[in-house]
């Protein structure tokens, strides 16, 4: 997808629709033009020497593995060379409950609630294991919370930019 092509496919306003950040980025609320649909934007410099940190290897360690129930996904990763550097810009699908540090603040969770999210994070923990990936930024801003078919929270662990893939020989 061209640039021209890409932000005329996706729709924001940088100061309205901004729905997170941080020393990685930002993170924006986009109308996708072509599906019709809401989607989550994060974009993030790439900066040189540290191509290897960039948000389009997060993207691509994510998409490599085999989907799980609680493992965020990208759709996308597209990078520009833009007036002012060099950014990648990952299209994953948008969470309106936000992550789990916002569902605390705003929800007081019930036992069962809290038990079922626990569960599905170390659920997403152990299918990065088994697929010799250590996350290494776990936390609960980097838990996105879906809604499941009968209004149960879904944690989904995002946020790969700092995880490692080892090899069969370096796991342990």
């Amino acid at each position: 997808m061209t640039q021209e092509e890409f932000f005329s496919r996706y729709k924001y306003d940088r100061t309205k629709d901004r729905i997170g950040g941080g020393g990685f980025g930002n993170v924006y609320k986009v109308f996708d033009t072509i599906e019709n649909e809401i989607v989550a934007l994060k974009i993030a410099e790439v900066k040189q020497g540290q191509e290897s940190l960039s948000l389009l290897k997060e993207v691509e360690l994510a998409s490599s593995l085999k989907r799980h129930v609680n493992i965020a996904r990208y759709t996308a990763c597209y990078r520009f060379d833009l007036p002012n550097g060099h950014f990648d810009f990952g299209i994953l699908q948008y969470y309106p409950i936000g992550n789990l540090s916002q569902l605390v603040k705003s929800k007081k969770l019930n036992h069962i609630e809290k038990e079922q999210i626990a569960k599905g994070v170390i659920s997403g923990i152990q299918h990065l294991h088994s697929n010799n990936i250590v996350h290494r930024d776990l936390k609960s801003a980097n838990i996105l919370i879906a809604q499941g078919y009968q209004g149960e929270y879904v944690p989904k662990i995002a946020d790969f930019g700092l995880s490692k893939q080892f090899s069969q020989n370096e796991n342990s």
